[in-house]
């Protein structure tokens, strides 16, 4: 998968501001490097001012022109140097942006937004060591003064470090762009391979082990945000699906000995020793855990084992250092110690094996070795004899004439001769998928996708494969990522890709999106009743697949799926008494009252809706949905003393719940205890920093307690991001890849509306 960053079109003004701090600005609008004025008459003050006038008419290509035209008259103009790299990065093209952020850097050398453009345009050209260092560079100076260039700059050095094996740095400096709030889809995605120890690139991931990293990266979240118990228990869960991932257990040791849980940690460490006999790793921290529990002969054992392994690891060597002191031998110690030194710092090392593990095959190696004298001259010698361009014309004709059979046994003979055919390999996938030969078809999509990752139609076979070979957890992120590229197939696949994505969004408590997706496919010509049945799972909010549904639970979930769509369809006159009658036929059942309580406050009939989430709490009783939407009611109906005590036990209930601090906070707000709000409210924003409403509210509380500055920044981030939310809604946009895109959007509200966002969606 393609790594995408933002720079919203409208920040650019910031960035350019920020270069051009060093370079005095004239009374006509123009600066050069040393602040000299040009003379007035030159053809350089026309040229610069064409460019200007070109760039904020937009016409991009004219503006370029016009500055280079410019710079060759004055080579040393830092501010045309910025225009054009800036304008070429913003459309993508980074080849071209590269020299000219070169020649700026080598004239404002002290400019980190210079140096942060730099590389990121190298690290899109693949050119990943020049990109290391200069990130890194601009990094050094502080990053320049936008902060989402700096952020977006820091986010792929991370990856970089990632790429180099330098885990550790890379997990820190995630934590240092996102600190303890909800991380993004991306920053999970690399501190999953942080966790996993996997020196590559998003791009470069094999994606059947997309699912693991996913996971992977959930739990390295949790650790980042000071979630220690959540982590362990996710860690566990982790651990039993994935019982021979390396690092795994070395991770989870980690995690147990900083919860001073020692002989937990030892055990995990001896499992990672079995499973990654040729890592030093889990031997240096034995030697720590067996330090801590004073039992020093088995110190100095995992030591030496260590520094057989490593013996250029300056860790070992300390490690080694400390446990022969602690046995009594103090020369060999201080020699240690010695070696130790003479290593440090402690260089990256980039394991193969893991690389081999969860690489894919088609961009890495396997892809370099295409292109050999040895493919090339059977590539040549098929021409000459007219074999490869026959086999494809008789596949092709096969498969027109519908002889599906025998054009699955050509397009494979050509795909021989030609293994880098991508029209074959397509069309190969495609009949593969159609007669359920799922595994192959596999194979073949992803082949077709390390060269074509932006094929949202791609993603989607692949995830629907998946679906078949019951690899739901990577059946979903591919689904979902097709669903964000766009599927560009006929009608009817994409109904297909949209259902199969709505069913695993249910499967993974995803309630609220699932219904979005599937509203859409509602009442279609193809799946109807399989849409209707998926829509009663997720408004039952029951977290398993349609065919796990037994017994009488069948005619409960298909009645509520015919209600879901008169929601949908804002048919509330035809919803209530079909509510009414299934609470009658199936007493207890879970959420249902929730349902029927959240249509009623949609009318504004709040004492009903009340009722009816007062009887869920009864019937649901471990859930917190309940409870806030009872507290959203007593708002509404200015009872905010009311539902205090229901904010507080929904804070208890889901403490990472965005919703459920903001609620609290507002809640707390409309008892004029504005000072106790802010806590709340300063929480929600960490969590859902997207939200329009959390910034509204804040503004308020900090306004209450006579603080203008802070309030003015939150209602004009409010304003920012509402303008932004309304445009996305008017462009029917769909969300976003966490927030890492060059379009000016925002990722979706998250748990500050009526409905929750996914991910503070609790699993029954």
């Amino acid at each position: 998968m393609r790594t995408r960053h933002i720079l919203a079109r409208g920040s650019l003004a910031l960035v350019f501001a920020c270069a051009l701090v060093t370079h005095p600005r004239r009374s006509n609008g123009e600066t050069t490097a040393q602040g000299q004025v040009p003379d007035q008459g030159s053809d350089f003050d026309a040229l610069a001012k064409s460019a200007a006038e070109d760039r904020d008419a937009g016409n991009l290509t004219e503006a370029i022109n016009a500055y280079q035209k410019a710079l060759q008259l004055r080579p040393d103009w830092a501010e045309g140097w910025w225009y054009v790299g800036t304008l070429n990065y913003n459309a993508d093209r980074y080849e071209e942006a590269i020299p000219s952020f070169g020649e700026l850097v080598g004239l404002a050398p002290q400019g980190a937004a210079g140096w942060e453009f730099l590389g990121l345009c190298e690290f899109e050209t693949k050119d990943y060591a020049n990109a290391l260092t200069h990130l890194e560079k601009g990094t050094a100076l502080g990053g320049g003064q936008d902060q989402e260039l700096s952020r977006v700059a820091n986010y792929h050095l991370a990856l970089l470090l990632i790429r180099e094996g330098e885990f550790e740095k890379a997990t820190a400096l995630i934590g240092t762009i996102f600190g303890q709030g909800a991380a993004p889809a991306q920053a999970k995605e690399a501190l999953g391979l942080a966790l996993l120890r996997i020196p590559l690139l998003p791009r470069e991931i094999d994606p059947s082990k997309e699912a693991l990293i996913d996971a992977a990266g959930n739990t390295a979240a949790l650790m980042q945000q000071g979630n220690r118990n959540d982590a362990l228990t996710s860690f566990v869960k982790l651990i039993a699906e994935n019982p021979t991932a390396p690092y795994l257990h070395y991770r989870y040791g980690l995690a147990l000995a900083a919860a001073s849980q020692s002989e937990e940690a030892i055990k995990e460490m001896r499992e990672e020793v079995r499973l990654s006999p040729e890592s030093a790793l889990p031997w240096i921290e034995l030697a720590k855990l067996y330090n801590q529990e004073k039992r020093h002969e088995e110190m100095l054992e995992a030591a030496r084992r260590a520094v057989r392994l490593a013996p250029d690891s300056a860790e070992a060597h300390r490690a080694l250092a400390e446990a022969l002191q602690s046995v009594g031998e103090i020369k060999d110690a201080s020699a240690e110690s010695d070696t130790k030194k003479k290593l440090e710092p402690e260089k990256a090392i980039r394991e193969t094996r893991i690389a081999q593990l969860y690489g894919n095959p088609e961009t890495g190696s396997a892809q370099s070795t295409r292109g050999t004298s040895s493919e090339t001259g059977n590539m040549e010698g098929a021409d000459a004899n007219g074999g490869f361009d026959e086999l494809a014309r008789q596949a092709l004709r096969a498969q027109n004439s519908g002889q599906i059979e025998d054009a699955i046994s050509l397009y494979a003979k050509a795909l021989e001769m030609r293994p880098g055919w991508d029209e074959g390999r397509w069309g190969l996938a495609m009949l593969e998928y159609s007669t359920s030969r799922f595994s192959d078809a596999e194979k073949d999509v992803k082949a077709w996708l390390a060269k074509n990752p932006q094929s949202g139609t791609a993603w989607g076979v692949l995830g629907l494969c998946e679906f078949s070979l019951h690899d739901y957890d990577n059946a979903l992120i591919h689904l979902r990522r097709g669903e964000n590229l766009g599927f560009g197939a006929n009608r009817e696949s994409v109904r297909t890709a949209r259902y199969h994505l709505g069913v695993l969004l249910i499967r993974n408590g995803e309630f609220d999106r699932a219904r979005e997706i599937l509203a859409s496919e509602a009442g279609g010509p193809t799946l109807a009743k399989e849409v209707q049945f998926a829509m009663g799972l997720a408004i039952l909010r029951m977290p398993i697949l349609p065919e796990q549904v037994k017994g009488a639970q069948v005619p409960l979930v298909m009645e509520a799926g015919g209600v879901a769509e008169l929601l949908e369809n804002s048919k509330y006159d035809e919803a209530y008494p079909k509510l009414e009658e299934l609470l009658r036929r199936f007493p207890g059942t879970p959420f249902l009252h929730y349902v029927y309580g959240t249509a009623l406050a949609s009318f504004s009939r709040y004492d009903e809706a009340e009722t009816q989430f007062r009887e869920e709490m009864r019937v649901s009783p471990e859930s917190e949905l309940p409870l806030l939407s009872l507290v959203s009611v007593l708002l509404q109906a200015q009872r905010s003393k009311e539902a205090l005590p229901y904010a507080r036990k929904a804070i208890e209930r889901a403490p990472g719940s965005a919703y459920a601090h903001y609620l609290l906070g507002r809640t707390l707000l409309e008892m004029d205890e504005a000072r106790e709000s802010i806590p709340e409210l300063l929480a929600a924003r960490q969590l859902s920093p997207e939200s329009p409403e959390v910034h509204f509210t804040l503004a308020r509380a900090y306004a209450k307690t006579k603080q203008p500055e802070k309030a003015s920044e939150e209602r004009g981030i409010f304003l920012q991001l509402k303008a932004q939310a309304d445009q996305e809604r008017k462009l029917q946009q769909g969300p976003t890849f966490g927030g890492f895109q060059k379009q000016s959007q925002v990722p979706p509200l998250q748990g500050t509306g009526t409905q929750k966002s996914a991910a503070d969606q609790p699993k029954r």
